[in-house]
């Protein structure tokens, strides 16, 4: 299938997939890779656990596809039916027929692909700019939604800092191996804990591929952040860079209701491949047992 969006020629598309697949390989339980129809194109979806399980849809943090989720999915698949999803407005192995523009087309298309998989209502977790797509499907689609765990979300409760764009802008103006590597250690407190495969797979995004979002991660008003109803977790790394973690769990504390907000120690952005033993137990606690 041919991605004329992030992709300038096949040969491109072909070395991207080819390193998707070899870090999907870090997914150490029985998985289905396929995709669903949309009318934004066609998401792809990576899908594992229990076969009558309560529906558990991951999003992705920007850059990293689905793939992402292989520190998790082994605790997560044993309790769960698990729908890892490619956003398609991201690079990862879903195909676009156009970026997205707009909150409410990010929000249609979920629900597309929430109706493909036959699911009326799932728990929904993110990361980063998952976790803000996921607080921003709680407000316009509350009724899809059994309960909600965001990881360190981008924008949402605090506005992002500078040097996190920059650096960001950089990675894509120079997508070399070694500015990919300081950018993932970076985002770290623990340096070099990201297996090679994942982060050789993250680089060929950016070597191969071609970032197009058209909507940047906001941060929510105290009127909007009120409206959340959805039962929530956040989880928040200590050692977060890209905002200051204070002042989100000051507004998430104070200005959603429904909402229990843990802070992660010795977690810095990417939490979830810092953590993932402590995240697990987090979620299957919130998820399941709360």
């Amino acid at each position: 299938m041919r991605d004329y969006i992030k992709f300038k020629t096949n040969l491109k598309q072909e070395k991207y997939y080819k390193s998707y697949v070899e870090s999907l390989s870090l997914w150490k339980v029985p998985l289905e890779s396929y995709y669903v129809s949309t009318e934004q194109g066609e998401t792809h979806i990576v899908s594992c656990g229990i076969e009558d399980g309560e529906p558990l849809v991951l999003i992705h943090a920007m850059g990293c596809s689905s793939t992402m989720w292989y520190p998790n999915i082994q605790e997560l698949s044993k309790h769960f039916k698990i729908y890892a999803v490619d956003y398609f407005g991201d690079l990862n192995k879903s195909v676009p027929k156009n970026y997205p523009s707009k909150i409410e087309e990010c929000t249609m298309w979920f629900e597309q692909v929430l109706d493909c998989l036959h699911i009326e209502k799932c728990y929904l977790a993110g990361l980063s700019y998952g976790g803000f797509l996921s607080a921003q499907f709680s407000l316009f689609i509350p009724q899809r939604i059994k309960k909600m765990v965001l990881m360190n979300p981008a924008g949402t409760f605090a506005q992002i800092y500078s040097l996190f764009i920059i650096r960001i802008l950089t990675l894509a103006k120079f997508p070399y191996h070694f500015v990919v590597k300081n950018f993932m250690n970076w985002l770290l407190v623990e340096k070099k804990t990201l297996d090679d495969l994942f982060v050789s797979q993250f680089h060929a995004g950016f070597k191969h591929g071609m970032m197009k979002g058209k909507i940047p991660p906001f941060v929510i008003n105290d009127e909007e952040l009120r409206k959340i109803e959805v039962p929530t977790l956040l989880l928040l790394g200590e050692g977060e860079v890209i905002c200051d973690v204070r002042k989100a769990y000051q507004r998430a504390s104070n200005l959603v209701e429904n909402i229990q907000v843990e802070l992660v120690p010795e977690a810095g952005h990417l939490l979830s491949l810092e953590k993932p033993e402590f995240v697990n137990e987090q979620m299957i606690k919130f998820l399941v047992n709360h």
